[in-house]
């Protein structure tokens, strides 16, 4: 039995010894019968094998699991490579903004147009979506206003850009 302990104490050494390194991207997908986790990087993608624990920080800096994620958020994972296994140990998500100027409002379609140095870039809101503005009185897509200053904090699950966060800047 000792031998088994130290055995499983000296693997862990060697574990611990090894060189941590980042990647960042978007998640493609968190399989927990397979205990993976898939992101796409810049130039290409990569499978990850969940280590145990696996630390995970949710945007507010909200503590949970690899599997409170979902596809299309921006992910920063931290790992280590063991013999070619890349082993994460800790995944923290990231905001994904944009800055701009809101352009359209479609209160029908749920979308809201964004300009920026003169490029459009349309958002979906979806109902569960969460409106400020910088004096605390915004509460829907009605509050809005064209020509208003916003960030727009979203995802692309599937593909699709998708606000789950809109900040107006106040007006006084």
């Amino acid at each position: 039995m000792a031998i088994v302990a130290h055995g499983a104490s000296a693997n862990h050494l060697a574990q611990a010894a090894q060189p941590e390194y980042n990647y960042t991207g978007q998640l493609v997908s968190v399989n927990s019968t397979e205990n993976t986790l898939k992101i796409k990087g810049f130039a290409f993608g990569r499978t990850f094998n969940l280590g145990d624990p696996c630390a995970c920080t949710l945007l507010g800096n909200r503590i949970g699991t690899p599997y409170d994620l979902r596809p299309g958020e921006k992910v920063a994972v931290t790992y280590q490579n063991l013999k070619g296994l890349l082993v994460a140990h800790c995944v923290k998500e990231q905001p994904m903004r944009y800055e701009g100027t809101a352009r359209t409002i479609d209160p029908v379609a749920h979308t809201l147009t964004v300009r920026i140095h003169g490029t459009d870039k349309a958002f979906q809101i979806p109902d569960e979506c969460n409106f400020f503005l910088k004096d605390g009185k915004a509460d829907s897509l009605d509050d809005i206003r064209i020509g208003a200053s916003v960030t727009v904090t979203y995802e692309t699950p599937s593909g699709t850009l998708t606000a789950w966060q809109i900040e107006q800047a106040s007006t006084k």
